[in-house]
């Protein structure tokens, strides 16, 4: 196992609680020091150091035990570093501005009823609460980003465009970012809006959708993710025809509403509806006649988790079925497309069934026990 390999199984592996406690503790020590630098300029004599340091040295204990407490409080060391979040940030901001305020008190504590000298002096307590920060967040930070580009090195697979730099495609961005088992390197955004080419989203460059085929060629992109909640179906048209010219793959971030608690998942960005390659308006079923057909009655789709036949369920539901059985023999999508299901159609009753249809024996036993009165045979063999 070489150096490389051996960084990342440390990295995965979950730091003990206490070592995130020890460095937080340090860091704050090294802010305080680094304050009193400042407040001296550097310029401290040997006698000034040594008063400071006879007040210094009985304040030193309160302020690692103030720190240590309070960070145990707020639970500063419970995230997992490498995937600090926003909450994570929030509780390291309240925990030192509490922790100061309380030394701020304690100070004046000491001064009034004590020997009249206060815990640190003010200008040492505002350069270590900012300094304190700087370093606590952004150790969490640095740690974080080497974790996502040390996992991702040389491991690579696709390199991707995303087409919509708004807020669903920054979104996208982030979430292929963050998720470790996505080998792929985003090349930029791609958007129809003149005014945004070479500016910069989430520190990736947006180019005009009229560079497609350079960056195509430039760069050897090999994905294209449509996150555009409402795209121009001609522009859109265009893109996809270029793509599939320079055989680009092209799949979409899912609606809104198909997000699962308000987030979606790597997982939920599929392969573009074929809608969006026709050229043309989807021919529109009779609705009512389709309701009447299907209301009520026990469906089984076959190949439910796969793109086509996830979208037939997806349709098949808003008709008021008795039942839609789910039959795959993929385990894992069966299960992401299940969570997406109970999100959109909280009422619908349905039932999951891992099966492989070349199985005369298990499709008799499937038949037999739901009784299915329509069938939508989707499954790729």
């Amino acid at each position: 196992m070489n150096i490389f390999n051996l960084n990342i199984l440390t990295l995965k592996s979950r730091t003990p609680r206490w070592i995130i406690i020890l460095l937080d503790v340090f860091l704050s020590l090294f802010s305080l020091f680094a304050a009193y630098i400042i407040r001296f300029d550097l310029k401290a004599d040997q006698q000034l150091i040594m008063d400071e340091w006879n007040i210094l040295k009985w304040s030193l204990p309160a302020f690692i035990l103030v720190r240590w407490v309070i960070f145990y409080l707020f639970k500063v060391h419970s995230g997992l570093v490498r995937y600090t979040s926003y909450n994570d940030l929030s509780r390291i901001f309240t925990a030192v501005t509490l922790s100061s305020l309380i030394y701020f008190l304690l100070g004046m504590v000491r001064y009034h009823f004590m020997d009249e000298h206060y815990l640190f002096p003010t200008s040492v307590l505002i350069m270590d609460y900012f300094i304190c920060l700087f370093f606590i967040i952004g150790v969490r930070f640095t740690i974080k980003l080497w974790y996502l580009e040390t996992i991702k090195v040389n491991t690579v697979t696709e390199k991707v465009l995303i087409y919509g730099a708004g807020t669903t495609g920054a979104i996208t961005q982030k979430t292929i970012s963050n998720d470790a088992e996505i080998k792929y390197e985003i090349v930029g955004f791609l958007d129809d809006d003149l005014k945004l080419e070479h500016t910069r989203r989430e520190g990736t460059k947006i180019y005009h959708a009229s560079k497609l085929k350079e960056l195509i060629e430039k760069e050897g992109v090999t994905l294209l993710i449509v996150a555009v909640q409402k795209p121009n179906e001609d522009q859109l048209n265009e893109i996809v025809n270029i793509c599939l010219e320079h055989q680009v793959k092209v799949q979409k971030a899912p609606s809104f509403k198909s997000w699962i608690n308000g987030e979606f998942s790597s997982k939920q960005i599929t392969k573009i509806n074929i809608e969006d390659l026709l050229g043309r308006k989807a021919i529109v079923l009779d609705e009512e006649k389709t309701a009447q057909e299907l209301k009520n009655k026990t469906i089984l789709v076959t190949g439910a988790a796969g793109s086509i036949g996830s979208g037939m369920v997806l349709q098949i539901a808003k008709y008021a079925p008795k039942k839609i059985i789910l039959l795959d023999q993929a385990e894992s999508p069966m299960y992401d497309f299940q969570q997406e299901l109970n999100n959109q159609f909280p009422n619908l009753s349905f039932e999951v069934v891992i099966a492989d249809i070349r199985s005369m024996q298990r499709m008799t036993k499937v038949f037999k026990h739901y009784q299915p009165e329509f069938v939508f045979h989707a499954a790729a063999y």
